[in-house]
């Protein structure tokens, strides 16, 4: 935290033959503000805002290092604003924080930095704008994502000659964004860190509660500290704080209550003449020695869960160029929400202080996401179309040849912006042969959008998605399709990085690592997968399943020595093959259509030689449809917006609607649909709509659905599928609709409709 030098005037005096070293004078150059002068108009004074970098080489290296990052908007963060106490005109903010971007020169690079610190003796405050949608919502599982540089020792041999660190803060102080430390009226530097309470009063006993007064009030702070104040004899106790890291050996990551008493450990010298009193810092959750004042951006994820009010935290778990790294350094912390004393609202304002004092850093963050303005995220699986699976970690098995799929999913979750103009990056894993991709949109998925083949370059595919991502569409989905390459032995194939990266959200991933198993004896069947029959009258009498079976070394094999085994639903099976010696042995198996019943049927085709020596097992699904079920089913649909205050009436459908029933039986049979609707609730206030969901009748008679009620029936006049779609039966006048009764609230109401489907034999 606080740093200082010492310079020393001493006197020898002789006396007798014994010659003793008395210290005269002793300077202390602690970290203070330049001095404010109240009775002069100069106006030119420079404020610590506006000076120059006190390392410009160090801070121009961590520019042109910096990751891509979140545009920091203007209205996002808010510089806190605190003066001396003798300051009355509040001339001179104190203040040496700011908003700076990666690339001033360069109006394409949006990339926002918050500069906490970035010379001697300062103190730094930068606050989330709560008016601005940018808050922490303690209501909400959410993801902070960002990445923080610390700037490097002036000595390389001095592990202590930079300081003194930044703290990441959440807070409901009364004074909001002017929250800083202070003593006496002034802001209190060093190792405070601009939040801890200020350990200056040296010379009396002073009681906990009066320490935890002077910091930030209503508070949580996580400190990244890279200086040791371990002072604690009187004549280096200065009434400047110096002591809170005592009995810790190294930089350090630790949190706590910066404005409980209890965060601090009263402590006093040992001899009674010249007694100073002093506090130790509480440090809870503490890690030591880990990189941190290296030159080096390290990236730091949190995670907040709202169910058992955990906050989880990361440390360097991320290379630069987005790649996951394992990582010692995790955190878990529970949080008291009413300690934040947050009464009506469940926003807490977050920001970053951090002060310096003779030594220095530059203390920079980049943001990859704000979660109150886009909280999304993504998931990557692998479907093995082949062995009809998706991979996991302990089944994680592949062969050459097998047709793979890359799945990518994007999920937006909520906030006040839309993720927009989103630039996917994914890159492929080895040894497979890219084939083709599609992006799918939730709501739209009936029209999957083609990724053309000219955008893969060096086993990356790079494209701009075509929508954004909102409350309305609020899912896309990637696939890319591939095959399994040929290896000679069996290879394991290491994860792949893919990223998604727009100006308000930068979201990384990696696909599941996976092995390439090379059996002597491969197989191929076509079809392969999956088989769809409508119904039993489209599956023939006699389904034929082609393959080979061939030797992966590609010597010649003898068909004769070779036999394919079968299972159908349990039901198992063996045929021997014949023919000439040739680079690969063909089979034709023939599945009786007599075996085969309604629903799914599963088939496992495997092969071996007398030699014992096997290829895997294959499974096709062959699914067939019957009887009776639901078709399309229009999951989101809605009523005619009406004005606030409409009462008495009777609201029409919005287009959509579409209730598919279909029903592969034969003649004569019959269904009945049935329909159970719940109560309407407006989505911000959770009033319940004082108005029903209801059937309207052909006739004009309007039935509740408060219980399942029967709306639709029929009788099927012919043994073809029939498909009906219920919802186009009805129109203006009749069918599902809204009843209102009094008035209403304006805003959005949600509600849920439960279909049944009987068969009334």
């Amino acid at each position: 935290m606080k740093s200082y030098k010492f310079t020393n005037k001493v006197a020898y005096i002789l006396f007798l033959a014994f010659s003793v070293l008395v210290a005269t004078n002793r300077e202390v150059l602690a970290a203070r503000p330049p001095s404010s002068n109240n009775n002069n108009n100069d106006v030119n004074v420079e404020l610590p805002v506006d000076s120059a970098p006190a390392d410009a080489t160090d801070l121009q290296h961590a520019l042109d290092t910096a990751p891509r990052g979140m545009d920091i908007l203007e209205e996002s963060f808010i510089q806190g604003q605190f003066y001396k106490s003798n300051d009355v005109s509040k001339k001179y903010n104190l203040n040496a924080s700011k908003v700076i971007h990666r690339n001033e020169s360069d109006a394409n690079d949006r990339t926002g930095i918050l500069r906490v610190t970035h010379g001697n003796n300062q103190l730094g405050s930068i606050w989330s704008n709560i008016d601005g949608n940018n808050y922490f919502d303690v209501t909400k599982d959410q993801t902070m994502s960002m990445w923080m540089y610390f700037g490097h020792p002036k000595d390389p041999n001095n592990a202590n000659s930079v300081g003194d660190g930044m703290a990441f803060v959440l807070q409901n102080d009364d004074r909001g964004v002017n929250a800083i430390s202070t003593y006496n009226g002034n802001p209190a530097y060093g190792e405070t860190l601009g939040v801890w309470g200020a350990d200056f009063n040296n010379k009396v006993e002073v009681p906990t509660s009066s320490i935890a007064k002077t910091a930030i009030q209503k508070s949580f702070a996580i400190e990244f500290d890279t200086y040791l104040n371990m002072k604690d004899t009187p004549n280096v106790i200065n009434g400047e704080g110096v002591s809170f890291d005592i009995g810790k050996y190294a930089k350090h990551i630790a949190m706590n209550y910066p404005d409980l008493p209890t965060t601090y450990i009263p402590k006093r010298t040992a001899a009674e003449r010249d007694r100073r009193y002093y506090f130790l810092l509480n440090h809870q959750n503490s890690k030591n020695s880990m990189p941190i004042t290296d030159s080096q951006w390290h990236h730091v994820t949190m995670k907040w869960n709202t169910k058992n009010h955990t906050l989880y935290m990361k440390y360097d778990d991320k290379g630069l160029d987005g790649s996951a790294k394992d990582t010692p350094y995790k955190w878990e912390q529970s949080l008291d929400i009413n300690h934040f004393d947050l009464k009506d609202t469940n926003k807490l304002r977050w920001g970053f202080t951090g002060s310096t004092g003779w030594q220095m850093e530059n203390n920079l963050i980049i943001f990859e996401s704000i979660p109150s303005y886009v909280n999304a995220d993504s998931d990557v699986s692998i479907r093995d179309n082949t062995g009809n699976k998706i991979l996991t970690s302990g089944h994680n098995h592949v062969e050459v040849g097998d047709d793979l799929t890359f799945i990518y999913n994007l999920n937006y979750v909520d906030g006040s912006k839309d993720w927009e103009k989103v630039l996917a990056t994914i890159d492929l894993p080895d040894n497979v042969i890219f084939n083709s991709a599609t992006i799918t949109y939730k709501g739209d998925e009936g029209n999957p959008e083609s990724i053309s083949l000219s955008s893969l370059n060096d086993k990356k595919i790079q494209f701009e998605l075509s929508h954004s991502l909102s409350k309305n569409i609020s899912q896309a989905t990637i696939e890319v399709h591939a095959n399994v390459d040929k290896v000679k032995y069996s290879t394991r194939v290491a994860p792949a990085h893919v990223r998604f990266e727009s100006d308000n959200l930068i979201v990384d991933n990696d696909t599941p690592e996976f092995n390439i198993d090379v059996p002597a004896l491969m197989m191929s069947t076509n079809p392969a997968g999956t088989l769809n029959f409508g119904s039993m009258s489209q599956v023939p009498d006699s389904l034929e399943i082609h393959g080979e079976v061939w030797f992966a070394n590609g010597g010649r094999i003898d068909p004769t020595i070779v036999t394919v085994m079968n299972s159908l639903n349990g039901n198992t099976g063996a045929m021997k093959l014949s023919g000439a010696i040739s680079k690969k042995a063909s089979f034709v198996l023939y599945i009786d259509k007599k075996n085969l019943h309604i629903g799914q049927n599963n088939l496992k085709i495997s092969a071996k030689n007398k030699y014992n020596m096997k290829t895997k097992e294959y499974e096709i699904i062959i699914n067939i449809g019957g009887g009776l079920q639901f078709g399309n089913v229009k999951e989101e649909v809605s009523f005619v917006p009406v004005m606030a205050g409409t009462t008495n009436e009777m609201v029409g459908r919005q287009e959509g609607w579409q209730v598919e029933v279909v029903d592969s039986r034969p003649s004569g049979n019959s269904w009945q649909l049935q329909a159970k609707a719940e109560k309407m609730i407006q989505n911000e206030t959770k009033d319940v709509l004082d108005g029903d969901v209801v059937y309207k009748n052909p006739d004009g008679g309007v039935v509740e659905l408060h219980q399942a009620t029967t709306i639709f029936t029929n009788v099927k006049s012919d043994d073809n599928v029939q498909t009906v779609d219920v919802a186009s039966t009805w129109n203006n006048d009749c069918g599902i609709m809204l009843k209102l009764n009094s008035c209403n609230q304006a805003g959005s109401y949600r509600g849920r409709i439960h279909w049944c489907l009987v068969d009334s034999m």
